[in-house]
């Protein structure tokens, strides 16, 4: 670290992370790389949100790796590309170091894949009541549009005299 870095760290003028991310999953070596599971969540709220924040790291982090992947990208190609340095973009994908919404932001769409999708997968977003009850008008309304039908049908088949 230069001593300008340490001496503000030194300070509180510089953010140093205090957990690591992989070290809130069960196998940290996964971090990034496939399914694992987490820490039973704890009662603190400040550590349920570094647990959810984590796991949504963790599913950018994979959907990233794939992207990779079937571009035949390396990670210091993607790196350069971003203006990172390999280590930043390293510690982002194996969860050494938590990330900013920002970076999971621009991590998604360079992936090309769904920022919502990564958080639903993490658990981070959870659908509402207000989309289960919208969900549920609609099944209703189309099953009372069938009800409706045959009964139209009942009617034509056997007019009453």
């Amino acid at each position: 670290m230069s001593s300008l870095i340490a001496e503000k760290a030194q300070n509180g003028m510089v953010g140093v992370a205090k957990y690591s991310p992989a070290d809130l999953c069960d196998q940290p070596g996964a971090f990034g790389r496939r399914s694992t599971t987490w820490a039973v969540a704890h009662a603190s709220p400040a550590a349920e949100s570094r647990r959810s924040a984590a796991m949504l790291q963790h599913h950018v982090a994979m959907s990233l790796r794939a992207s990779l992947r079937a571009r035949r990208v390396s990670q210091e190609t993607l790196a350069r590309e971003l203006g990172w340095s390999a280590g930043r973009l390293s510690r982002a994908m194996s969860g050494a170091a938590p990330v900013s919404v920002e970076d999971l932001l621009l991590l998604s769409t360079v992936s090309g894949a769904s920022f919502l999708a990564a958080a639903t997968a993490a658990g981070v977003i959870r659908e509402s009541g207000v989309e289960n009850l919208q969900y549920l008008q609609g099944y209703l309304e189309h099953q009372l549009s069938q009800v409706q039908a045959r009964i139209a049908d009942n009617a034509r088949a056997h007019p009453s005299t």
